[in-house]
């Protein structure tokens, strides 16, 4: 009976640390692996083997949280099939904060075109016979 109540505690755990995977992919396919790997195991009466798959299904939930930890580092768009807003993901519940453009192109592209602007003034002040 108590093993029984273990399972269903590492199912759930299993589950819940799935869901904070920044990416979707990652987050279904989690969820998808853990819910097939105990449909599988479901009819498993051997002590032995239960106690096995539990030890390895705590080795995979050390796993799963260490890498939620790390792929809230590398927060990507979220993509057309979760739905919804759109922009980059809080963690957590999955609120969406939307980060703004700094510009950074046009930034560069202004600064050429003055450089170019100023190379210019400077041959026509050359060929007027005025370099400083």
């Amino acid at each position: 009976m108590e093993t029984a109540t273990q399972a269903r505690s590492l199912y759930r755990s299993l589950l819940r640390f799935s869901n904070r995977f920044a990416a979707y992919n990652f987050r279904e396919y989690a969820r998808r692996r853990t819910r097939d790997a105990f449909r599988e195991h479901k009819s498993e009466e051997d002590p032995r083997r239960i106690q096995e798959l539990m030890h390895k299904g705590l080795k995979e939930l050390q796993v799963i949280k260490r890498q939620t930890v790390v792929s809230q580092f590398f927060q990507m768009d979220r993509l057309v099939v979760e739905g919804q807003a759109s922009g980059r993901q809080t963690g957590g519940e999955g609120g969406i904060t939307r980060q703004k453009d700094t510009g950074l192109v046009l930034e560069i592209l202004s600064s050429r075109t003055e450089v170019a602007g100023n190379l210019s003034d400077d041959i026509s002040n050359t060929k007027a016979g005025s370099w400083n």
